[in-house]
């Protein structure tokens, strides 16, 4: 059974012998990819659903600047 030494002793060596620019890119890969998807797909919803929301109302007869209050409260 391998001691927490050994375990950390191994990752520490892994750490170190691996170059800096394959380090760069498993962090540009993991980390930093992800949370630009997930910005992009958060603007994306909220853009469209606006634009559904100016959809609705307009199809209705309502200007955008009364939109908010006829969803709110209808006519």
């Amino acid at each position: 059974m391998a001691t927490i030494r050994s375990i950390s002793k191994k990752i520490a060596s892994l750490i170190l012998d691996t170059d800096l620019a394959t380090i760069g890119k498993k962090i540009l890969k993991w980390l930093v990819l992800p949370v630009v998807a997930f910005l992009l797909l958060g603007v994306g919803y909220d853009t469209y659903q606006n634009n559904k929301r100016l959809t609705y109302c307009s199809d209705r007869g309502v200007s955008e600047s009364q939109c908010d209050y006829f969803i709110e409260y209808g006519d």
